[in-house]
């Protein structure tokens, strides 16, 4: 060194060697003397570079030479690090540390750290930015924009560059803290109902499936036939904990309904596609995104989508944004990795009831606006009973009909939200004792469905929403859904 630190190369002493015959491009080496140990990063004959547009990233392996010196350019360890040019953002490797007993991969765009075992390649886990920093990160787009200083107390400090806010990330980790990142087992269940024509998910039979299968991701081949009807469920295991984001685009009608824990009758209806979109084409209806849903890491919550093609093309997938990823479309398509198939057994599907009679108070405050038009799937129109108090409408699903109750939906009266606070839906078999099933706590989202699950596994012929007293009616939409 000169005698401000700098290093002091002498070139005429420089031993040159070709790289490594598995390396179709080499991007990153580091050598450890004490040990004799080279570590080379790149593309590979095995793992090749797919994109010029990402460039500057270590490539798509990190590997092991021991006893470089003596001229050994056998692999003694392989480790394939992450590589996605297709999802958005794209996920590359832009830097590599090495420090202790690991191994320490930052990406480029959010710079989550992967971090595995030196010695036998296994990953032990991930590091990502924390809410001491918003959750997020910009940019690492240096070369060496990690560093690991390894302390004698066992703790690891990581610097991290942050280009997106001009500052360094820092991390002190110590190895028994941190958690390995929860998996699935690879697999959703996929059933399948054929020879049924329209595009109405609720044209979907309550029969067992003709076919029961498996999807390594949550998203169907592409274009495979036309008039069948389509359910995948299981569970999604969550990788980190924290604020989770959901999209849904298939061809035709589809919705995406999620629990809040691994029991299905805790599901909801988080998004949907009423009419039909092309292949990931994330954003061309509101309802295909869902709310911010929060999840804990390693904890399973069941999940279903249920899709119905009519002719032409067909397409399903549901994508996901994490927690610390930011953007207007999914990341990815869940991938089977946090994925495990449905192990409750056959159920039939539930389905919006729409069979039978409209029931319920005659008449209207302006003459206009009846009962029927708490059904008609308009949300502009309302029921606006003829009396303040007892007004209700309702459905006889007809003669020896009856169905069990699985989720109400209901739309409020834009302006009147608070006039449905206390009113209730109920069930019947005689059309005249009637039976709470859900009385609503509160005033509901302005401008939007709610979605209630029913826990009352009775069955009923005749059901109802009724009005508290002094409301007239006052509901936009009803939607009963049955098994």
């Amino acid at each position: 060194l000169d005698s401000v630190g700098n290093p002091i190369y002498d070139y005429s002493a420089r031993v040159s060697t070709t790289a490594p015959s598995i390396f179709t491009e080499l991007c990153r080496i580091e050598y450890e003397p004490a040990t004799d140990t080279m570590w080379v990063a790149g593309y590979t004959t095995t793992n090749t570079n797919q994109s010029t547009q990402y460039w500057g990233q270590i490539g798509r392996e990190i590997v092991r030479y021991n006893n470089w010196s003596t001229g050994n350019r056998t692999a003694n360890l392989r480790i394939t690090i992450p590589y996605d040019v297709q999802s958005n953002p794209a996920v590359t490797i832009k830097a590599m540390a090495l420090a202790g007993d690991y191994v320490f991969a930052v990406e480029a765009r959010l710079a989550i750290i992967h971090v595995y075992n030196r010695d036998t390649g296994v990953k032990v886990g991930i590091i990502s930015p924390g809410p001491e920093v918003g959750s997020k990160s910009g940019w690492v787009d240096v070369d060496h924009g990690i560093r690991v200083k390894h302390r004698s107390n066992g703790e690891y400090l990581i610097f991290v560059e942050e280009d997106g806010f001009g500052k360094v990330m820092m991390y002190r980790w110590a190895p028994a803290g941190i958690t390995p990142p929860a998996t699935g087992t690879g697999t959703i269940t996929r059933e399948i109902w054929t020879n049924i024509p329209g595009t109405a998910i609720t044209g979907i039979p309550q029969t067992a499936p003709q076919s029961t299968g498996t999807l390594t991701s949550m998203e169907i081949p592409m274009n495979t036939a036309d008039n069948y009807g389509t359910r995948l469920r299981g569970y999604i295991t969550a990788p980190l904990t924290g604020a989770y984001t959901f999209w849904i685009a298939g061809d035709d009608n589809c919705e995406l309904l999620l629990s809040t824990n691994d029991q299905p009758g805790n599901k909801v209806s988080i998004a949907s596609v009423g009419d039909w979109t092309n292949s990931r084409e994330w954003n061309k209806y509101p309802s295909q995104k869902s709310g911010v849903r929060n999840l804990i890491a390693g904890n399973r919550y069941y999940v279903e989508v249920l899709h119905k093609e009519g002719g032409g093309g067909d397409n399903l997938a549901v994508g996901w944004l994490k927690p610390g990823q930011s953007g207007t479309s999914p990341s990815e398509v869940i991938p089977g990795s946090q994925l495990s198939p449905f192990s409750g057994g056959t159920s039939p599907v539930s389905q919006l009831l729409s069979m039978g009679t409209i029931i319920g108070t005659t008449g209207s405050h302006d003459g206009v606006s009846t009962r029927e038009k708490a059904f008609d799937g308009n949300t502009g129109t309302i029921f606006d009973g003829p009396t303040a108090s007892g007004c209700w409408a309702g459905r006889d699903l007809g003669s020896g009909t009856t169905r069990r109750i699985t989720q109400v939906k209901y739309y409020p009266r834009t302006g009147l939200e608070s006039r449905m606070t206390g009113g209730s839906f109920q069930g019947s078999n005689d059309g005249s004792s009637w039976t709470t099933l859900h009385t609503i706590p509160g005033t509901p989202a302005t401008n939007a469905w709610t979605s209630v699950n029913i826990t009352n596994t009775a069955s009923w012929r005749y059901l109802r929403y009724l009005s508290p007293n002094g409301s007239y009616g006052n509901v936009a939409e009803v939607e009963f859904y049955g098994q």
